[in-house]
This record gives structure tokens, sequence and C-alpha cells, in this order.
């Protein structure tokens, strides 16, 4: 990208002494849009001695400023300078530049929606401004936690549950969050919560409290959840573990559900159910549709079955289904042979009486007596 002969003659200073280059510093009565624009452009600047990369919206922004002026009055800065800007500020700990950090912080935060700001977070972390920005990272996780950001509740959980990252390991505060963030609707922080509620982890063991989190987290469409719930209901399961009584048509329910979301353990445990139903010779396309899908999302297990017990469940199937197809033509045979026998005809009454034992009515009809055929 090349700069205007202003942005030139400003390229190459660090981010401070831009700012300070043109008599801004921390607390003259600065405005903080304007502050906004002399960070933003002052990582321009490096970035252009550095040598990095520009997306268009930066440098259409970087080359359109000439003057003073423009820079004093500029527009609706690139978030990904602004977003390098605090965090080059911030992360530093000086308290002069924190204060600069904090100006440009809250205009991101006035110019973009709070379900945003938490996609910044692991942006900051893996270097994608330059360089990893731990603090600013994690400033920008409890901010988005603070507003009510689910997923970012549950994050900050996962923090205090593992410990590091600028925060203690507190695992009562890891459960607290996990609450919130279930409350706010976090799918993933209810399948937590049921895991923790079942094994006992840092909470009482509650097994009906573990299905409840388990079974809402299922609802609001977290895919291991349906899984697991399978596996809890599924007779001889691990729902033995925690005292579940196996319920066949939830564990179905919940596999079909699982294997439909992608899920390769739940089609193939999806497949046993269906072989293990006393009704199972109805199912053998289903049975071999869930297998093939297994196969092509290359699970080892599943294209094993397909070539070793493949062609011998066909054959199952096909011998299964030929002999029931026999028993139905047999007796579909013994019913029309029945029609053209002749057979006598008798008569059956039915005598009804009342409660004193005398006869009440008395009904009487002709029938066939097919045992006597002839």
């Amino acid at each position: 990208m090349q700069f205007s002969a202003f942005a030139t003659a400003v390229a190459g200073s660090v981010l401070l002494a831009g700012i300070a280059s043109t008599g801004y510093s921390q607390g003259k009565g600065a405005n903080p849009p304007e502050m906004v624009c002399r960070a933003a452009f002052g990582v321009a600047s490096m970035m252009e001695e550095d040598g990095e990369r520009f997306s268009n919206a930066e440098s259409d922004w970087a080359t359109a400023i000439t003057s003073e002026a423009e820079l004093a009055a500029c527009e609706r800065p690139p978030k990904s300078l602004l977003l390098r800007s605090h965090a080059m500020l911030y992360d530093d700990g000086n308290p002069d530049t924190r204060s600069i950090a904090e100006q440009v912080a809250d205009y991101l935060k006035k110019s973009t929606a709070p379900d945003k700001r938490f996609g910044w977070v692991m942006p900051l972390m893996n270097g994608v401004y330059g360089k990893p920005y731990g603090r600013t990272a994690l400033y920008w996780l409890e901010h988005a936690a603070e507003i009510g950001d689910p997923q970012a509740v549950y994050e900050l959980g996962g923090m205090y549950r593992m410990g590091g990252f600028h925060i203690p390991k507190d695992q009562q505060k890891a459960v607290a969050l996990e609450r919130q963030a279930a409350e706010l609707g976090s799918a993933i922080s209810m399948y937590a919560l049921g895991v923790r509620y079942l094994n006992g982890d840092q909470v009482a063991r509650d097994t009906k409290q573990g299905l409840a989190y388990m079974t809402k987290a299922a609802e609001y469409g977290y895919e291991e959840a349906p899984f697991m719930l399978a596996t809890l209901y599924d007779d001889g399961g691990r729902g033995t573990t925690y005292g579940i009584r196996p319920n066949a048509r939830k564990a179905k329910q919940y596999a079909l559900v699982a294997a439909e979301a992608g899920n390769v353990d739940a089609m193939m445990l999806y497949v046993s159910m269906l072989l293990r139903d006393p009704k199972s010779l109805r199912h053998e396309d289903e049975v071999f549709y869930w297998l093939d899908r297994a196969v092509a999302s290359g699970d080892a297990k599943a294209n094993e079955i397909i070539a070793q017990v493949g062609p011998r469940l066909r054959a199952n199937y096909r011998e299964a289904n030929e002999a029931r197809n026999a028993a139905k033509k047999a007796r579909r045979d013994e019913i029309l042979d029945g029609l053209f026998k002749v057979c006598p005809t008798e008569t059956r009454c039915t005598t009804f009486r009342d409660q004193y034992g005398n006869v009440a009515w008395k009904t009487c009809g002709d029938f066939r007596n097919y045992a006597r055929c002839e």
C-alpha cells in the first residue's frame, strides 16, 4: 500500500510517538473520537513501516487521510486497526497508554453490537492482529461476559476451571459461571452441568438434575447431548453406572437425533438398536442406510462391519424375508382353500340370564363349521 505524503511523514514512528507528535496525551481535553482516529492511524503507520499487508478497508481508510484536518475528523476507522491499537496500548501495562486504550475501547463498544464483541477474543489470542495479545483478549472476554454473552460467560468459566492466562484456578467460580451461561441459553453449559451432576464433579451428585440439564442441552441443539442421553438410556449402557433405568424408546429416539446430526458413534449405536429389536427383520434398509453413512463418514468400525458381516447380514435378511413370505402365502392359501370346500352349517344359540337365573333373552345364528369341511 502506498501512503499519502502526509501519512508517509509519520510512517515508521511508534504508536505512542505518533499520538504524542500531534499534541495528544492523557487528560488534555482531547476529543475521544479524534484520539481514536490518531490511534488507528498510528497503527497503520507502524504496519506500513513493518511491511505488513493491509486489507482493502485498511488501505482505503489510511490512504485517504492526507492532512491534520482529515485525521482529526476521520470517520469509521476499520475495526481491525482499532482492535490492534487497543491491544498494543492495553497490553503493555503502562498507565498512560491504558487511558488511551480505554478511549479506543469505549469507541469500539459504542460502534459495535454487543453480540459481536466476543468474536474478537480468539483472534486477539491467536495473533491475528500482529501477535497474541492475551491481556486484551481477556479484557474483551470479561466485558462480553459482563454484558451477558452466554458463550463468553461459559468460556470465562472454563478459564477459572483450568486456571492460568492471568486467571486463578477457582472451581466454584467456574461452576457459578456455567450456571449463569446455562440460564442465558448456552447449550454447551447445560451439557457441562449435566456431566458435573452425573459425576458429582464440584457439585453434589444428582442423577435427576444431571439428566435434566442433559435433556435441556439436547433441546437447545448441542450435538453431544443426544448421544450421551442415548447411551444413558440404552439397556446395558453407561446409565447403569448412574442408576438410570433403561428406556429403549428414549435411547432409540436420542440415538437417531444424534445420528441425523452426523455423530458417527450414534449411527453405529442406532444400528445396534435396530438389530436388537425383536422386529429387526423390518429394518434392513434402515440398518444398511446408517452403516453406509457411517462408512462415508470415515468410520473404520462401520467399514469393517460392512466388509466382514455385511454379506452374511444381507443373506440373513433375505432368508428371513423368504420364510416370512412363505408363511404368509401358506396362510393365504389355507384361507382361500377353505372358501371352496363344502362345510356344514350349524345353528348356535346364546342364552342370556338375569341376576336371578331366569332366561332374559336368547339369540341364535347359523355358522359354518370349517373343522368338518369336505
